[in-house]
């Protein structure tokens, strides 16, 4: 069903080459990867500086310890007050790693995909100016026949 608007006709000519379609459906297929993994990376970054603050924020909490008056002292015991502080430390420090980890995982991941991407667009935009010289050849005889009818 081919319309009459020029730029859509070309445009499904353009979709029904099979070359143009491989490489239109893998921009779309790299792009969401691109997204995808940005989108991660920025998602665990700011999980990174939110453990960050929660691990600032103990250190801080840790430094009053000695200043610190509970509601019921027979409960309170210092050595297991700094024992449980030792353990927020080291569960921020764990935490904040794995978010590295991951963030430099998706960050290379997107790395990557961003590079494909450039290059496989770069063979669509190639093919597509192929396409259009073709196009433009067949609307050319096209008119040239017609007027030879004429």
């Amino acid at each position: 069903m081919s319309s009459p608007n020029p730029l859509e006709r070309l445009e499904e000519f353009l979709k029904a080459d099979t070359d143009y379609a491989r490489f239109d459906a893998e921009c779309n297929r790299l792009q969401a990867i691109v997204n995808e993994q940005n989108s991660l990376a920025c998602r665990v970054t700011s999980d990174f500086e939110a453990w960050n603050l929660c691990e600032n924020t103990l250190e801080f909490a840790a430094l009053d310890v000695d200043d610190y008056t509970p509601d019921n002292l027979a409960l309170f015991n210092a050595e297991l007050a700094q024992q449980q502080l030792t353990a927020g430390k080291e569960l921020f420090k764990r935490l904040k790693r794995d978010c590295l980890v991951v963030a430099g995982e998706a960050s290379k991941k997107w790395a990557q995909a961003s590079d494909q991407l450039q290059q496989v667009e770069a063979q669509r935009q190639a093919r597509r100016f192929a396409l259009v010289d073709i196009w433009n050849e067949m609307q050319k005889n096209k008119k040239a026949a017609e007027k030879e009818a004429e």
